[in-house]
C-alpha cells in the first residue's frame, strides 16, 4: 500500500533531504501547520501533494499560490487515509 507522508512541522526540501529515499512514485504527501507555510517546496516532487482546505483558510493563505497543491476536503482526507498508510513527521 502506498504511505500518505503528513509533513507537519519540517519544511518539504528539509524532509527531502534527509528521507527523499523513503517516497515512492505512488505515495503523496500532505502538507500542514509550519510545512503549509512554506508551500512553494512542493514543486520539487513528482508525487501529488496536498493541504487540507480548512487549514489554507485558517492561515490565511492565497489559493492562486498553491497552484502545485490539491486542496482536500475533510471527506477526501478520510479517504486518502483509507487508501494510503498514514506517516506523520
Amino acid at each position: 500500500m502506498a504511505t500518505l507522508h503528513y509533513l507537519r512541522d519540517k519544511r518539504l526540501n528539509h524532509w527531502l533531504q534527509e528521507h527523499a529515499e523513503l517516497l515512492q512514485h505512488d505515495d503523496v504527501l500532505l502538507l500542514g501547520e509550519s510545512a503549509l507555510l512554506h508551500h512553494a517546496d512542493a514543486m520539487a516532487v513528482q508525487q501529488p501533494v496536498y493541504a487540507l482546505q480548512h487549514e489554507v483558510e485558517a492561515l490565511g493563505l492565497q489559493l492562486q499560490h498553491l497552484s502545485d497543491i490539491r486542496l482536500l476536503s475533510d471527506a477526501q482526507w478520510v479517504e486518502l487515509t483509507l487508501n494510503h498508510t498514514p506517516l506523520t513527521w
